[in-house]
């Protein structure tokens, strides 16, 4: 004979269920997140290569060290401060 201590209740399956479901929401919400960080980097991509003037060497600017990061940062700041209002 099975004690009832072997059976779940309808809550506790239900919570089991309702997790599971959470799990399957967060990991298709990443995968679409992830999608379209990458379909817009390539956006961005091409915008900066199809730009005469642009540096390409921008491309590849995940690429980039921290330090080299806030170097271009601070010359993007330099430049925002020498443009015309």
């Amino acid at each position: 004979m099975v004690s009832c201590s072997e059976y779940y209740t309808i809550e506790q399956v239900f919570s089991l269920e309702c997790d599971a479901l959470e799990q399957q929401v967060e990991v298709h919400l990443q995968n679409s997140q992830n999608r379209d960080a990458k379909a817009t980097h390539l956006k961005l991509d091409e915008l900066i290569r199809a730009v005469k003037e642009a540096r390409t060497e921008l491309v590849d600017l995940e690429d980039l060290s921290d330090e080299d990061l806030k170097k271009l940062q601070e010359e993007f700041a330099r430049l925002r401060e020498r443009a015309p209002a």
